[in-house]
């Protein structure tokens, strides 16, 4: 088997296709439920949890919004010590952190959209 990897050359460009995979993903999941499984679920929910959680914590105790982000702050922060203890380059570690912050927004972005509005005809766009 021969795979072909494009690079996305810029952070948006791959919002940009993370937030298509997301809508395709679901539409797939229309015809055949077999192609939604958990981590998509979860991946397309986290955005809207992560506001309703921190919207609601603000206005419950600041205190435990504060642990709340850190605890995301500190699991973010590992991930990025892990990826530096694999590749031992900080330049890559950063764009990691971009990476995956990035994938996980536009990811709930366009699975949110699918869900709220969706496509009625699709031509690959």
């Amino acid at each position: 088997v021969i795979v072909y990897h494009y690079r996305r050359t810029s952070p948006g460009k791959l919002a940009r296709q993370f937030y298509r995979f997301a809508i395709g993903r679901l539409q797939a999941g229309k015809k055949d439920s077999g192609m939604i499984r958990m981590p998509h679920i979860i991946m397309g929910a986290a955005l809207p949890c992560f506001a309703i959680i921190s919207l609601a914590l603000v206005f419950i105790s600041q205190k435990v919004f504060f642990y709340f982000t850190g605890i995301i702050f500190l699991a973010i922060s590992g991930m990025a010590v892990a990826c530096f203890l694999k590749c031992r380059s900080i330049p890559v570690s950063f764009n990691f952190i971009l990476a995956l912050v990035t994938m996980i927004f536009s990811w709930s972005l366009g699975f949110m959209r699918e869900l709220a509005a969706p496509l009625k005809d699709v031509k690959g766009k």
